[in-house]
């Protein structure tokens, strides 16, 4: 391994760990307040939660795909 498939890695490490906490704070925690009822207004916190939900998952998705692509990129010995 070279130094430069290390830091490869390493970054598609760091992008895979903001898909994580993306996925986390996007979905998880809305869905914890919806669980618990946290939310004043369940009509308009429904639609914005939905819409998080659509938003967060595209970013989750779109930053677990780019950290596969960087090791994609990798040579194979």
């Amino acid at each position: 391994m070279s130094i430069r498939d290390e830091r490869i890695k390493l970054l598609a490490n760091l992008i895979n760990s903001m898909a994580a906490a993306t996925f986390a704070v996007s979905i998880l925690a809305p869905l914890a307040a919806a669980f618990y009822d946290i939310s004043q207004s369940a009509v308009a916190s429904f639609a914005w939660m939905l819409l998080g939900f659509v938003i967060g998952l595209a970013f989750t998705i779109a930053l677990h795909l780019t950290a596969r692509h960087l090791l994609g990129g990798l040579g194979s010995e």
